[in-house]
């Protein structure tokens, strides 16, 4: 298929207002991910005041990951019906609340029922970011756009450790601290995005690339929802998003728990361990996005640039084999630095490909890709917990599996996205 000419109108924002815009963006993925990471990051502390074992944190981390994957789902559809304008906002509200809350439990049950309610509305976050990019940017562009906005992943993980080495003491409770001030932020970041952002913007046509091999690109063409379901890129693309997330998920939640438990770090040394780590990853991200942009400035096609990349990134994470069974010292540190590194710098390659297969569903499409991911994680952690529990032997082979994960989603995508199929 033949490009076509036509392009969609020039936009009537200044490149300073794109950078904004990827700034107020970062700045949502910081916060998503701070609520989130929280808990992580004390599981330990909070696991021994609330008198859990391995197998309940492991179901908490679980209705999290399915209600993240219900309303992934559910605010996919909304983004497509509602002006995300507005429905961002809100659910940035939405899911503040529910980690305020968190600072207030006292029980299992309740613990359950708040990150139940932070995993519904803090999924909300990625398909409002990925309209909002995918509309704003160009496909050479968005890999750059969309590792700015992943980039806040880090740096919202690191202000929890902040936090913890400022508020948490030994007595008992200081952790709630954390939730409180971490949530008071969604209320200045709903204003700044309703002051900065305008309708029109996430109203512009939208531009894909037509030819996997020779470049190109073309205004998007759209299949019906459910039809684009049963495409080849929608599947293989699946595959792609729970390879990467196992690899990721793996370590924020699980590698807290074993540096302390398993591996004989401090509380005070797993904070810091983290802040290097998710340093290291926020350079992923960055990089991921920088190196694919300078690739297609070179005339690559861009998604060959895309598969480079994400096969570079692939490869690093890989050294999860090596470090997986390591004592702790530098060199098990150092190693994970770079695992940190290549996992993120994946999740920008995969926002790019997800936001090529439609504009009018691009809602629908991220919140079912997102949901499938999730739900399959629920299941996940459990078992991890009740493995930590009963086999705590078979956790470095484990750790090793999930880190050859990403290179088996390269090859996948090396194999079976190739052109793009004719529309009728």
């Amino acid at each position: 298929m033949k490009p076509i000419s036509q392009k969609p109108a020039e936009p009537q924002r200044s490149a300073g207002w794109e950078w904004l815009l990827c700034g107020v963006l970062l700045s949502a993925t910081m916060l998503n991910y701070a609520d989130r990471q929280a808990l992580p990051m004390m599981a330990a502390r909070v696991k021994t005041e609330l008198k859990l074992n391995n197998q309940q944190y492991g179901q908490v981390e679980g209705i999290f990951g399915l209600a993240f994957g219900v309303g992934a789902l559910v605010c996919g559809i909304l983004a497509d019906w509602i002006s995300v304008r507005w429905l961002f906002p809100l659910l940035m509200l939405a899911w503040s609340a529910a980690g305020f809350a968190t600072g207030w439990v006292e029980t299992f049950s309740a613990l359950w029922v708040t990150r139940m309610m932070l995993g519904l509305f803090e999924a909300g976050h990625w398909p409002c970011s990925l309209r909002t990019t995918q509309r704003v940017f160009h496909p050479a562009r968005r890999p750059l756009a969309n590792s700015i906005l992943q980039g806040g992943a880090p740096i919202g993980a690191i202000l929890p450790s902040l936090l913890i080495l400022m508020l948490v003491t030994d007595e008992a409770g200081s952790w709630r601290q954390v939730f409180w001030y971490l949530a008071l932020w969604g209320v200045p970041w709903a204003i700044v995005w309703l002051v900065a952002v305008r309708a029109s913007d996430l109203e512009r046509p939208v531009l894909q690339t037509v030819d996997a091999d020779q470049g190109g690109e073309a205004l998007m063409q759209e299949l019906p929802f459910f039809r684009i379901l049963l495409t080849r890129r929608f599947l293989l693309l699946l595959f792609v998003v729970m390879c990467i997330n196992l690899t990721w998920h793996y370590v924020r939640v699980w590698m807290p728990i074993a540096l302390e438990e398993n591996l004989g770090y401090t509380s005070a040394q797993v904070q810091k361990f983290f802040i290097a780590y998710w340093t290291a990853t926020f350079i992923g991200s960055l990089s991921a996005g920088w190196l694919t942009s300078q690739l297609a400035k070179r005339a690559w096609p861009v998604h060959s640039a895309r598969l480079a990349v994400f096969f570079g990134f692939s490869v690093v994470t890989s050294l999860a084999a090596v470090a997986a069974f390591l004592p702790g010292g530098w060199l098990f540190v150092g190693i994970m630095l770079l695992i940190g590194f290549g996992s993120l710098g994946l999740f920008p390659i995969y926002y790019s490909l997800n936001q090529e297969l439609s504009a009018k569903h691009q809602g629908k499409v991220g919140g079912s890709l997102g949901f499938a991911a999730w739900f399959i994680l629920y299941f996940i952690h459990p078992r991890i917990g009740w493995l930590m529990d009963n086999f705590p032997d078979r956790r470095p082979y484990l750790f090793a599996a999930v880190g050859l994960l990403p290179l088996i989603a390269c090859a996948a995508l090396a194999v079976l996205w190739g052109r793009r199929p004719e529309q009728h």
